[in-house]
């Protein structure tokens, strides 16, 4: 198959030579990274372009916003093959901080605390090459978060599914090797049968098709109609919902030629797949979202070749009336589906690959009837370099005035630095912004968080540039809300699942010092009750409510029955004495959040005292 490239203006092409491969204070110039989309033979690779520059980019609002202590980290990188689809943060070791975990394509799965020490165990060496983030949560209910992991080799071949536990070590029945295939995206981590326990679902590259693979904690496959045969390669993440209200979870993935929605039990929904007249899909994913106020939930999503643009279908198959919304470049970047301006009705983000010079549109806000808003698209009217956003933009509320902020990557660099972009709902840069990490910050996009529970935001980016990457930690400021961060990783949640809200419902931040203390968030719909227990041994009890996951002897009740607040958000702050015999005591929190007569448990939390 021939190399297909997401430019759209055809130019002379160059590598780079080994002296452009850092920033350089003379000789500066202008330079554009695009990617081989995934019907070619080698899918994912990177192409610079150099671009003649006549003059500086301005710098950002007069604000520095300056990198966290111990940070950036440089780390290595493929030639050709450039991580994608960013950061993960995450509590590994239980202390209240969370930890920055991510993977890099010189073949290591890493993992530091936030003052930039390497986590216990890692970094953990890959037989291949990790090109996606991986995805991260507690697969079993003990407490404990597993790393879950895709590989792939440089051309078709060669992958391996990988869970790690905390400490860097593999799980038990892992890793698991596909028929020697390359594995593409993300993996989905979702209870398909309603055990209590994740199942992993994930993609094989067979060129020229592909398979969807489920798998269990103990690292045994779904038997029955699963793996299920695509009609081509496969060419995004999966991401999961219950899109009927059926109760039961549906799973949305892109081959390179259609549309699928599968459910459980690995039978593709009727009015599926769909296929969209000359276009393609390459590296997006499905967003979900209740688009039409009807109570169930509709599929959003980019497209490329001939046909660009974004797209949103009914659960039926049948298209969203006023969509799509056309786009004058291709798009490999996906839709974040979540409310940006407060004004109760669902928005789309997405980016787009932009022109090669001149001011670019970088990335557009559209409304529920696929309408750009007011403000939008965002130009990069300093872009002489031109360029456009394809990796996972992100949102989260800075400013707490109930208005998301967002951010993005960008295709193009500087003298060797790159783009971070940061607007508010209406598209104004915000101040400080764009950040410059050196190399590209293509196809990544931030992560945002609070690392070091201080209650502020924090930004975490990968930039790349051939064998070298960095890992960028930023401090932005803000007052951090658990439930302000409407999407604040690809897919909006660390398990990958595609929808506002999707994430985690129990939140711990602060500290397991002994003397300090640590703040746990209920996070569920205002005037819904929230229940939060504790226990010091974890259990697995069905209720009409799910899984309760913490023991029924040691349970002691925290809050019960208490309203949750017009910010969807209770509060419990817990103070821990200051008695050298509590150390090394680990402590199990779950929420259960009901409305009305119906209730969910939410996922099980720990701290471990020290």
């Amino acid at each position: 198959m021939e190399l297909r490239y997401a430019t759209c203006v055809a130019i002379a092409c160059l590598l780079l030579p080994a002296s452009a491969q850092s920033p350089s204070p003379g000789g500066k110039r202008g330079a554009r990274i695009t990617f081989t989309d995934l019907e070619s033979s080698q899918p994912g690779r990177a192409l610079v372009e150099e671009i003649a520059v006549p003059e500086p980019l301005a710098p950002g609002a007069g604000v520095t916003i300056d990198q966290m202590p111990g940070w950036p980290k440089p780390v290595g990188s493929h030639f050709q093959v450039g991580a994608f689809r960013g950061i993960v943060l995450a509590d590994l070791d239980r202390d209240g901080d969370q930890e920055i975990i991510t993977s890099t394509t010189d073949g290591f799965i890493q993992a530091w605390l936030y003052d930039g020490t390497p986590a216990p165990g890692f970094p953990v060496a890959t037989e291949h090459l990790p090109q996606y983030a991986p995805s991260v949560a507690d697969l079993d209910g003990d407490g404990d978060l597993e790393i879950v992991q895709t590989t792939r080799g440089p051309d078709n071949y060669l992958g391996q599914l990988i869970v790690l536990d905390h400490l860097g070590r593999d799980v038990p029945g892992f890793p698991v090797n596909i028929n020697d295939h390359f594995l593409q995206g993300c993996p989905l981590l979702v209870d398909l049968d309603d055990d209590g326990n994740l199942e992993i679902v994930v993609a094989e590259r067979a060129e020229p098709i592909g398979y969807l693979h489920v798998f269990e904690v103990d690292g045994s496959e779904w038997g029955g109609n699963w793996p299920l045969a695509l009609d081509s390669v496969p060419a995004s993440s999966p991401s999961t919902a219950d899109v009927d209200g059926d109760g039961e979870m549906e799973i949305a993935f892109l081959s390179y030629n259609s549309c699928y929605l599968i459910d459980s039990d690995g039978v593709v929904m009727p009015g599926f797949p769909l296929q969209i007249a000359n276009a393609r899909f390459s590296y997006g994913s499905v967003g979900f979202g209740d688009l039409d106020l009807d109570g169930d939930l509709e599929l959003c999503f980019a497209s490329h070749w001939d046909a660009p643009g974004y797209h949103a279908y009914h659960h039926d198959g049948s298209l969203v009336a006023g969509w799509p919304f056309d786009l004058e470049v291709w798009s490999y970047c996906p839709p974040v589906v979540t409310d940006i301006d407060a004004d109760g009705e669902l928005d789309i983000l997405g980016g787009q690959h932009g022109w090669l010079t001149g001011p670019a549109k970088t990335m557009g806000a559209l409304n529920r009837h696929g309408q750009l808003k007011p403000g939008w698209p965002y130009v990069f009217s300093d872009g002489v370099l031109g360029g456009g956003a394809g990796g996972a933009i992100v949102t989260a509320d800075l400013d707490g005035d109930g208005q998301l902020e967002i951010f993005a990557d960008h295709n193009v660099a500087y003298d060797y630095k790159g783009f971070v972009f940061g607007v508010d709902a209406q598209g104004n840069d915000l101040p400080g912004f764009p950040l410059r990490p050196n190399g590209f910050s293509a196809m990544n996009g931030p992560t945002i968080g609070d690392v070091d529970g201080d209650g502020d935001y924090e930004l975490a980016v990968i930039s790349f540039i051939f064998e070298r990457a960095w890992i960028n930690l930023y401090d932005l400021g803000g007052a951090h809300s658990p439930g302000s961060m409407a999407w604040p990783v690809y897919l909006q949640n660390e398990r990958r699942t595609g929808l506002t809200g999707g994430g985690d419902k129990l939140v711990v931040s602060g500290s397991a010092d002994l003397g300090g203390s640590a703040q746990l968030t209920v996070l569920g719909e205002p005037g819904s009750l929230a229940t939060l227990e504790l226990a010091t041994v974890t259990d697995r009890i069905p209720t009409p409510y799910g899984w309760r996951l913490i023991s029924s002897p040691s349970r002691r009740i925290l809050a019960s029955g208490a309203p949750l607040p017009a910010s969807g958000e209770l509060g419990v702050t817990l103070h821990w004495p200051p008695n050298p015999a509590l150390a090394g005591l680990t402590l199990f929190f779950q929420g259960l959040v009901q409305d009305g007569g119906s209730g969910s448990y939410t996922n099980l939390t720990a701290l471990t005292l020290r």
